[in-house]
């Protein structure tokens, strides 16, 4: 299974939207979308901004349970 990252520079990639789009939509610098873009590695919050560009959102499945353990109380509460 591709990496998020790789997923996500293909969707741009396939989208067709210029860097300088992508830029101008995102805030981010014309360098960072350019790094991405080439292969580069980046940062979590540059990733939520380019998710949230294109509309994806990570769908996570549920944690197993483990049998016979109960959930730890909520600090505060109790």
């Amino acid at each position: 299974m591709a990496k998020v990252t790789e997923q996500l520079r293909a969707h741009l990639i396939a989208r067709g939207d210029s860097q300088n789009r992508i830029h101008k939509q995102t805030g981010l610098s014309r360098k960072t979308v350019a790094d991405f873009l080439s292969g580069e590695n980046i940062r979590g919050e540059t990733l939520d901004t380019l998710c949230e560009y294109v509309g994806a959102v990570l769908t996570l499945p549920p944690l197993p349970k483990e049998p016979g353990k109960k959930a730890k109380p909520a600090k505060g509460s109790g």
